[in-house]
C-alpha cells in the first residue's frame, strides 16, 4: 500500500509538469501557423552558387505538431516545393523535410528558446542541420547547413526570412 501511495504521489507531481510542457510546446508551435511570404538564398547543393528566391508557405499547427507547406521560386527558372512536418514527442522534435533534390530528410532535435535546432539526415548522405526560428512575432527564419563534399566545411544551403501575412 505504501508503494502504491508513493506511485500515486509521483504521478500527481509529474502530471502538472507534463501538462505545462505540452501547453508550452503548443504555444511555441502556434507561432508557425498562418500564411508566410519572403525569400532569401538557396543552394541546390553545398558546392553550387546561391540563387535568390521568393517563397510562400502555409503553416498549420496543433497541440504537438506543425506543418509548413509551400514553394520557392528562383528567378524564372525553377519553382521547388518545400515543406516540413514536425511533432514533439517527449520533449524531442521529430519529423521530415522535403525540398532537396536528394529527397526527404528525417528531422530530429530540440527546442532552444524560440528556435528549433534540428539534425537533418538523407539516406546515403552526410548529416546536415536545420534551424527554424521565430526571432520576433510574425517573423520566421529557416536556415539549413550542409557539409561541402570536398572541403568538409559547413555551408549555408538555405537562408529564408519570412513574414506572416
Amino acid at each position: 500500500m505504501k508503494h502504491f501511495l508513493s506511485t500515486c504521489a509521483a504521478l500527481l507531481v509529474a502530471l502538472p509538469a507534463s501538462t505545462a510542457l505540452q501547453a508550452s510546446e503548443a504555444g511555441f508551435l502556434q507561432q508557425f501557423s498562418g500564411d508566410w511570404t519572403g525569400g532569401g538564398q538557396v543552394r541546390m547543393s553545398p558546392d553550387s552558387s546561391p540563387v535568390n528566391v521568393s517563397c510562400e508557405f502555409d503553416g498549420q499547427s496543433g497541440e504537438s505538431s506543425a506543418v509548413l507547406d509551400g514553394s520557392c521560386t528562383g528567378m524564372i527558372f525553377f519553382t521547388r516545393q518545400l515543406g516540413a512536418q514536425i511533432a514533439v514527442e517527449n520533449g524531442t522534435y521529430v519529423g521530415s523535410y522535403v525540398g532537396s533534390p536528394r529527397g526527404t530528410a528525417a528531422l530530429e532535435g530540440e527546442r532552444e528558446g524560440n528556435a528549433l535546432d534540428l539534425a537533418m539526415q538523407w539516406p546515403g548522405h552526410p548529416p546536415a542541420s536545420m534551424t527554424l526560428a521565430n526571432p520576433a512575432e510574425g517573423h520566421m527564419v529557416l536556415t539549413t547547413v550542409e557539409t561541402h563534399p570536398e572541403t568538409g566545411e559547413a555551408v549555408v544551403t538555405a537562408e529564408l526570412e519570412l513574414q506572416r501575412q
